[in-house]
Protein backbone atom coordinates (compact mmCIF):
# COMPACT_ATOMS: atom_id res chain seq x y z
CA UNK A 1 0.00 0.00 0.00
CA UNK A 2 1.72 3.40 -1.51
CA UNK A 3 -1.12 5.97 -0.34
CA UNK A 4 -4.69 5.69 1.10
CA UNK A 5 -7.71 7.84 3.23
CA UNK A 6 -8.04 6.32 6.05
CA UNK A 7 -10.98 8.03 8.67
CA UNK A 8 -9.28 7.04 12.01
CA UNK A 9 -12.46 6.52 13.95
CA UNK A 10 -11.45 4.42 16.65
CA UNK A 11 -14.53 2.18 15.93
CA UNK A 12 -14.10 1.41 12.18
CA UNK A 13 -12.87 -1.44 11.92
CA UNK A 14 -10.85 -1.06 9.08
CA UNK A 15 -8.64 1.80 10.62
CA UNK A 16 -8.50 -0.47 13.92
CA UNK A 17 -6.94 -3.50 11.77
CA UNK A 18 -4.51 -1.58 10.74
CA UNK A 19 -3.83 0.49 14.05
CA UNK A 20 -4.09 -3.43 15.23
CA UNK A 21 -0.87 -4.33 13.00
CA UNK A 22 1.30 -1.10 14.31
CA UNK A 23 0.67 -1.80 17.69
CA UNK A 24 1.71 -5.45 17.11
CA UNK A 25 5.22 -4.47 15.30
CA UNK A 26 5.79 -1.33 17.79
CA UNK A 27 5.44 -3.93 20.63
CA UNK A 28 7.56 -6.66 18.84
CA UNK A 29 9.65 -4.00 18.29
CA UNK A 30 10.45 -2.32 21.78
CA UNK A 31 10.65 -5.95 23.02
CA UNK A 32 13.68 -6.84 21.27
CA UNK A 33 15.48 -3.50 22.04
CA UNK A 34 14.74 -3.40 25.49
CA UNK A 35 15.85 -7.40 25.11
CA UNK A 36 18.94 -6.06 23.81
CA UNK A 37 19.94 -4.17 27.03
CA UNK A 38 18.51 -7.17 29.08
CA UNK A 39 18.96 -9.96 27.73
CA UNK A 40 17.29 -12.04 30.24
CA UNK A 41 14.23 -10.38 30.11
CA UNK A 42 11.11 -12.36 30.34
CA UNK A 43 7.14 -12.36 29.98
CA UNK A 44 4.18 -12.60 31.16
CA UNK A 45 0.28 -11.84 30.32
CA UNK A 46 -1.65 -9.97 33.05
CA UNK A 47 -5.64 -9.83 32.73
CA UNK A 48 -6.97 -7.57 35.07
CA UNK A 49 -10.57 -7.43 35.27
CA UNK A 50 -13.05 -5.41 37.31
CA UNK A 51 -17.19 -5.91 37.35
CA UNK A 52 -19.58 -5.52 34.34
CA UNK A 53 -20.94 -1.86 34.41
CA UNK A 54 -23.98 0.25 32.59
CA UNK A 55 -23.58 2.08 29.44
CA UNK A 56 -24.12 5.20 31.65
CA UNK A 57 -21.45 3.67 34.28
CA UNK A 58 -18.89 2.68 31.01
CA UNK A 59 -16.98 6.22 30.93
CA UNK A 60 -15.78 7.06 34.77
CA UNK A 61 -15.34 2.55 34.91
CA UNK A 62 -12.44 2.61 32.59
CA UNK A 63 -11.13 6.06 34.03
CA UNK A 64 -11.02 4.00 37.59
CA UNK A 65 -9.71 0.90 35.71
CA UNK A 66 -6.78 3.23 34.89
CA UNK A 67 -6.18 4.71 37.90
CA UNK A 68 -6.17 1.46 40.07
CA UNK A 69 -3.95 -0.13 37.21
CA UNK A 70 -1.49 2.83 38.42
CA UNK A 71 -1.81 2.24 42.03
CA UNK A 72 -1.43 -1.54 41.35
CA UNK A 73 1.81 -0.66 39.37
CA UNK A 74 3.38 1.42 42.27
CA UNK A 75 2.74 -1.40 44.93
CA UNK A 76 6.53 -2.43 45.84
CA UNK A 77 6.27 -5.84 45.55
CA UNK A 78 5.13 -5.02 42.01
CA UNK A 79 7.87 -2.42 41.07
CA UNK A 80 11.06 -4.90 42.67
CA UNK A 81 9.41 -7.62 40.24
CA UNK A 82 8.35 -5.97 36.62
CA UNK A 83 10.49 -3.69 34.91
CA UNK A 84 8.14 -3.02 32.37
CA UNK A 85 4.63 -3.43 30.71
CA UNK A 86 2.17 -3.06 27.95
CA UNK A 87 -1.46 -2.53 28.96
CA UNK A 88 -4.55 -2.35 26.37
CA UNK A 89 -7.93 -2.35 27.06
CA UNK A 90 -10.36 -4.37 25.80
CA UNK A 91 -14.28 -3.43 26.09
CA UNK A 92 -16.88 -6.47 25.67
CA UNK A 93 -20.46 -5.76 25.11
CA UNK A 94 -23.14 -8.45 26.20
CA UNK A 95 -25.92 -8.60 24.43
CA UNK A 96 -27.87 -10.75 26.85
CA UNK A 97 -27.59 -8.59 29.85
CA UNK A 98 -27.03 -5.45 28.03
CA UNK A 99 -23.95 -4.23 29.96
CA UNK A 100 -20.20 -3.73 29.29
CA UNK A 101 -16.97 -5.36 30.52
CA UNK A 102 -14.03 -3.23 30.43
CA UNK A 103 -10.39 -4.89 31.29
CA UNK A 104 -6.74 -4.34 30.73
CA UNK A 105 -4.73 -7.47 29.19
CA UNK A 106 -1.07 -6.11 30.21
CA UNK A 107 1.73 -7.39 29.01
CA UNK A 108 4.64 -7.62 31.60
CA UNK A 109 8.32 -7.72 31.36
CA UNK A 110 10.48 -9.16 34.35
CA UNK A 111 13.94 -10.08 35.14
CA UNK A 112 15.10 -13.97 34.93
CA UNK A 113 15.12 -13.79 38.78
CA UNK A 114 11.44 -13.02 39.07
CA UNK A 115 10.42 -16.77 39.58
CA UNK A 116 12.80 -17.18 42.49
CA UNK A 117 13.37 -13.90 44.33
CA UNK A 118 10.27 -11.76 43.36
CA UNK A 119 7.61 -14.02 42.03
CA UNK A 120 4.36 -13.14 42.79
CA UNK A 121 1.49 -15.53 43.62
CA UNK A 122 -2.27 -15.64 41.25
CA UNK A 123 -3.39 -15.33 44.89
CA UNK A 124 -1.40 -12.42 45.57
CA UNK A 125 -2.06 -10.28 42.38
CA UNK A 126 -5.84 -11.00 42.70
CA UNK A 127 -5.53 -9.76 46.69
CA UNK A 128 -3.20 -6.62 45.17
CA UNK A 129 -5.46 -5.90 42.27
CA UNK A 130 -8.73 -6.12 45.07
CA UNK A 131 -6.98 -3.64 47.19
CA UNK A 132 -6.27 -1.32 44.04
CA UNK A 133 -9.53 -1.22 42.60
CA UNK A 134 -11.59 -1.18 46.10
CA UNK A 135 -13.26 -3.84 44.83
CA UNK A 136 -13.32 -7.10 47.06
CA UNK A 137 -16.34 -8.87 45.22
CA UNK A 138 -13.42 -9.44 41.66
CA UNK A 139 -12.76 -13.18 41.81
CA UNK A 140 -10.53 -13.65 38.81
CA UNK A 141 -7.36 -12.10 38.03
CA UNK A 142 -5.13 -14.07 35.05
CA UNK A 143 -1.22 -14.29 34.77
CA UNK A 144 0.53 -16.83 32.81
CA UNK A 145 4.31 -17.04 31.06
CA UNK A 146 4.18 -16.17 27.03
CA UNK A 147 6.05 -18.62 25.11
CA UNK A 148 7.00 -19.59 21.57
CA UNK A 149 3.95 -20.91 19.15
CA UNK A 150 5.07 -24.04 18.14
CA UNK A 151 2.88 -24.32 15.64
CA UNK A 152 4.76 -21.27 13.46
CA UNK A 153 8.20 -22.04 12.64
CA UNK A 154 10.73 -18.78 13.85
CA UNK A 155 8.45 -17.96 16.30
CA UNK A 156 9.53 -16.28 19.62
CA UNK A 157 8.26 -15.58 22.60
CA UNK A 158 8.19 -11.73 21.93
CA UNK A 159 6.40 -12.09 18.37
CA UNK A 160 3.39 -14.49 20.49
CA UNK A 161 3.06 -11.42 23.32
CA UNK A 162 3.16 -9.04 20.50
CA UNK A 163 0.70 -10.93 18.81
CA UNK A 164 -1.82 -11.73 21.81
CA UNK A 165 -2.08 -7.94 23.50
CA UNK A 166 -2.05 -6.22 20.00
CA UNK A 167 -5.56 -7.96 19.41
CA UNK A 168 -6.91 -6.47 22.11
CA UNK A 169 -6.17 -2.95 21.90
CA UNK A 170 -9.03 -1.97 19.03
CA UNK A 171 -11.18 -5.25 18.13
CA UNK A 172 -14.35 -4.75 16.91
CA UNK A 173 -15.48 -8.13 17.48
CA UNK A 174 -18.36 -6.98 20.15
CA UNK A 175 -19.99 -4.66 17.49
CA UNK A 176 -19.81 -5.70 14.32
CA UNK A 177 -21.20 -9.39 12.73
CA UNK A 178 -21.49 -11.21 9.23
CA UNK A 179 -24.86 -12.04 8.18
CA UNK A 180 -25.77 -15.47 6.76
CA UNK A 181 -25.90 -13.36 3.44
CA UNK A 182 -22.44 -12.52 3.63
CA UNK A 183 -22.94 -8.60 4.32
CA UNK A 184 -21.74 -6.91 7.56
CA UNK A 185 -23.86 -5.57 10.43
CA UNK A 186 -23.29 -2.87 12.56
CA UNK A 187 -24.62 -3.24 16.43
CA UNK A 188 -25.67 0.62 16.46
CA UNK A 189 -26.45 0.99 20.48
CA UNK A 190 -23.09 -1.04 21.09
CA UNK A 191 -21.14 1.77 18.57
CA UNK A 192 -22.33 4.78 20.52
CA UNK A 193 -22.49 3.04 23.92
CA UNK A 194 -18.22 2.39 23.16
CA UNK A 195 -17.39 5.36 21.34
CA UNK A 196 -19.08 7.34 24.70
CA UNK A 197 -17.26 5.31 26.66
CA UNK A 198 -13.66 5.22 24.79
CA UNK A 199 -13.73 9.18 24.05
CA UNK A 200 -10.75 10.92 24.91
CA UNK A 201 -9.16 7.56 26.97
CA UNK A 202 -6.02 6.15 26.32
CA UNK A 203 -6.20 2.32 25.05
CA UNK A 204 -2.51 1.37 25.36
CA UNK A 205 0.32 2.14 27.22
CA UNK A 206 3.74 1.68 27.62
CA UNK A 207 5.18 1.72 30.81
CA UNK A 208 9.02 1.32 32.61
CA UNK A 209 12.10 0.19 30.51
CA UNK A 210 9.25 -0.52 27.54
CA UNK A 211 8.25 2.77 27.44
CA UNK A 212 12.15 4.39 27.87
CA UNK A 213 12.47 1.94 24.89
CA UNK A 214 9.25 3.32 23.11
CA UNK A 215 11.00 6.93 23.22
CA UNK A 216 14.37 5.55 22.46
CA UNK A 217 12.85 3.87 18.88
CA UNK A 218 11.05 6.84 18.09
CA UNK A 219 7.81 5.65 17.84
CA UNK A 220 4.03 7.29 16.54
CA UNK A 221 1.79 7.30 18.75
CA UNK A 222 -0.96 5.41 17.64
CA UNK A 223 -4.03 6.32 18.95
CA UNK A 224 -2.99 9.88 17.55
CA UNK A 225 -5.45 11.77 14.70
CA UNK A 226 -2.23 11.86 12.58
CA UNK A 227 -1.21 8.32 12.98
CA UNK A 228 0.18 7.00 9.46
CA UNK A 229 -1.88 3.85 9.18
CA UNK A 230 0.30 3.21 5.74
CA UNK A 231 3.38 2.30 6.71
CA UNK A 232 2.36 -0.03 10.04
CA UNK A 233 5.00 -2.46 8.91
CA UNK A 234 4.67 -5.88 7.44
CA UNK A 235 2.11 -8.17 7.14
CA UNK A 236 2.17 -10.90 9.59
CA UNK A 237 -0.02 -14.18 9.93
CA UNK A 238 0.69 -14.32 13.76
CA UNK A 239 -1.54 -10.88 13.74
CA UNK A 240 -3.69 -12.01 10.90
CA UNK A 241 -4.58 -15.35 13.13
CA UNK A 242 -5.56 -13.52 16.11
CA UNK A 243 -7.56 -10.96 13.95
CA UNK A 244 -9.47 -14.00 12.01
CA UNK A 245 -12.06 -14.14 14.92
CA UNK A 246 -13.07 -10.63 14.44
CA UNK A 247 -16.02 -10.92 12.61
CA UNK A 248 -17.37 -13.89 13.93
CA UNK A 249 -21.18 -13.90 15.03
CA UNK A 250 -22.86 -17.08 16.77
CA UNK A 251 -26.19 -16.97 15.31
CA UNK A 252 -27.73 -19.37 18.10
CA UNK A 253 -26.76 -17.28 20.70
CA UNK A 254 -27.67 -13.78 19.07
CA UNK A 255 -24.72 -11.99 20.56
CA UNK A 256 -21.63 -11.46 19.92
CA UNK A 257 -18.61 -13.60 20.93
CA UNK A 258 -14.85 -13.63 21.08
Amino acid sequence: MLRALFCRDRMCPSCQRRRSMAIFHQVKAVCFSAQKEHPTLKYLLLTLTVPNVSAQRLPEEIKHLTASFDRLMKRAEVKRGVKGFFRALEVTYSGERDDYHPHFHVLLAVPSGYFKKTYITQARWLELWRESTRYPEITQVDIRTIKPNRKREGSSSIESAAAEVGKYATKPSNYVCELPDGNYLAHAKAVKDLALGIRHKRLIAFGGILKEHHKLLNLQDVESDSVDLVHVGEENDMIEAVMVQVFRWNVGLRQYVN
